[in-house]
């Protein structure tokens, strides 16, 4: 595969062709051909993430890693097609964590080597590079613990600069705001719906991105009925975008003795996502004729 020169630097580039020691397409190039033949739309995830830095950058300048983050997404639509992507997480988890002593000392950033090298507004960077390669993908910055007040708010300061960019830059940089939505059933309605209404209200379209409930002590579904509930009224009133699991079976997910997803271990639709299957998929309809919800447990 044939590079356009953007540098000389053999790091990123060896006789006009990408370092595939650096830029390994194998598993993604499985990904895409299963998706392709069985006319699949693809939600990219993610492009930038504090625990995914390559250590060839360690002794990189600013501009030496931004020359690798253009090599990286031309690549990618070189390879695959800029208009394959109907979705992508450009950032993910750039706030910082609600256990941390920044988040702690009023940090608004997560610490990260992307921050390090790049600067305080270097998601303002990315985010104009995945627009100039990603054109007609939806842009999204993903993030957890939304539900977390304090940590929200520093969520909204970090759109609120980005839509600022966007009116200096007249270039819309940024689509969608990714919700993980890791959630347990002492989650509580009212705390979800506020973090819904805020976000909503930044004129950025909503997305459940990471979906799934654990179950700590209960022994009945009621909790998890109610969550459900609760997360697909959310998803109508606001218009959400789209919903992933974070991983579609509880038996191969991140806490599988715990967590519940759409399907269970055996793969079927677990009963407490199936009446949340049911109504997304007529979200247009109720919509349209004004339907109440309800699908808590009596």
């Amino acid at each position: 595969m044939t590079l356009t020169v953007r540098d000389n630097l053999p790091l990123f580039i060896n006789k006009g062709k990408i370092n595939e020691k650096i830029f390994n397409f194998s598993y993604f190039d499985k990904i895409v051909n299963f998706a392709t033949e069985n006319n699949m739309q693809i939600r990219l995830h993610t492009l930038v993430w504090h625990k995914h830095f390559p250590k060839i950058l360690e002794s990189c300048n600013r501009e030496q890693c931004l020359q690798f983050l253009d090599t990286y997404f031309y690549n990618i639509t070189n390879r695959y097609s800029e208009k394959i992507f109907s979705s992508i997480d450009v950032l993910n988890e750039i706030c910082s964590d609600i256990n941390s002593e920044e988040f702690k000392n009023g940090e608004i950033l997560r610490r990260s080597p992307w921050k390090d090298k790049l600067g305080n507004k270097y998601y303002l960077d990315i985010l104009k590079l995945a627009r100039k390669y990603f054109p007609y993908s939806n842009l999204v910055y993903n993030e957890y613990d939304e539900i977390n007040e304090k940590k929200r708010q520093n969520m909204i300061s970090i759109v609120n600069e980005i839509k600022l960019e966007e009116s200096i830059s007249e270039t819309e940089l940024l689509n969608s705001i990714g919700l993980q939505s890791h959630y347990h059933e002492y989650t509580k309605d009212e705390e979800i719906k506020k973090a819904y209404k805020e976000l909503s209200s930044l004129n950025k379209s909503l997305q459940i991105s990471e979906l799934d409930i654990t179950k700590i002590n209960s022994n009945d579904d009621i909790q998890i009925n109610r969550i459900t509930g609760t997360i697909l009224e959310c998803a109508i009133s606001f218009d959400v975008d789209y919903i992933t699991c974070w991983g579609p079976s509880s038996k191969i997910s991140w806490q599988s003795n715990k967590v519940r997803t759409f399907l269970d271990k055996k793969g079927n639709i677990d009963k407490s996502f199936k009446k949340f299957v049911n109504a997304y998929s007529m979200k247009s309809h109720w919509i349209n004729n004004d339907i109440n919800i309800h699908t808590k447990e009596k």
